[in-house]
């Protein structure tokens, strides 16, 4: 049994759309894994940086850490912030390409750090 993640109603088997409230089924929920990974790195672990999706703060991570944050499909922003400079990345999701992890560590600057992007994997 499907529920509406809008309103609450319970959905008909199939449904487009909730007869409740029209909301679109399927489009909003939230099942697509961005995983942010900060690689461990001796220098300059001291440094959090705060992670925020589609322009809104979702954690921040320090040396070794990482974190899971759920969207739903289509574009988004992710940004990693820093003091001297953000790096932001955009992100695609469709049918085939539902998960994505990226790893960065610090790149070290003149007096703090900056998030430098390693790696991203499509899963």
């Amino acid at each position: 049994m499907k529920f509406c993640g809008n309103c609450g109603k319970e959905l008909m088997e199939g449904a487009l759309f909730c007869t409740g409230c029209g909301n679109r089924i399927g489009a909003s929920e939230k099942n697509c894994l961005i995983k942010v990974v900060r690689l461990k790195k001796v220098f300059g672990c001291a440094i959090p940086f705060d992670v925020l999706i589609d322009g809104v703060l979702v954690g921040s991570l320090s040396n070794g850490k990482s974190l899971d944050y759920y969207v739903t499909q289509g574009s988004h922003v992710v940004t990693l912030r820093a003091i001297e400079k953000d790096n932001n990345l955009n992100i695609m999701f469709n049918e085939t390409n539902k998960n994505v992890q990226i790893e960065f560590c610090v790149k070290l600057g003149v007096l703090t750090g900056t998030p430098d992007i390693k790696n991203v994997t499509y899963f």
